[in-house]
């Protein structure tokens, strides 16, 4: 069960720098977050080992924010596996369009600029609870569009009555 209370760490984000277009707002989120006075949670995986699968979604249960930028490919499953671990996804925003997607300020909170993002983080971790909703609300679309057994049911089996 999710509870969207007694959350510790403001933000969060495990994983790897990978190229630049990653590195560059990871950066600038450590940089923001620290100005900030914010509790933070960063894991930056080397090439030593990697955080296991239990310990990162306890990282994630204990989050108010889940930082996700896509690496070199169109998605991360850092974009999906925020919500359903009851964090509020904080993710910068992509040109790739998804059917039922999250919505802004609404299930999620999406960032193009630093100043974007740097907004976005006072207004709902430092000055309101508001992330809480935004967090409920964006786990309840996960469970109910984007879990493998919906994108099986949605992308295959649904087309496939069709025919």
């Amino acid at each position: 069960r999710i509870t969207f209370s007694n959350r510790p760490i403001s933000l969060s984000f495990i994983g790897s720098f990978g190229f630049y277009e990653r590195a560059k707002p990871i950066k600038a989120a450590i940089k923001i977050s620290k100005q900030l006075g914010l509790t933070d949670y960063f894991i930056i995986d080397t090439k030593y080992g990697r955080l296991d699968y239990q310990s990162y979604g306890n990282i994630l249960r204990k989050s108010k924010l889940g930082l996700a930028v896509r690496g070199v490919g169109f998605d991360t499953y850092r974009y999906w596996e925020i919500p359903y671990f009851g964090a509020t996804l904080l993710a910068k925003r992509t040109p790739l369009v998804i059917p039922n997607n999250f919505v802004d300020e609404e299930s999620a909170l999406f960032f193009g600029t630093e100043d974007e993002f740097k907004r976005k983080l006072r207004k709902y971790v430092m000055n309101s609870e508001e992330w809480k909703e935004i967090a409920r609300k964006g786990h309840l679309l996960f469970l109910k569009y984007h879990t493998p057994k919906e994108r099986v049911r949605r992308l295959i089996l649904n087309p496939i009555k069709e025919l």
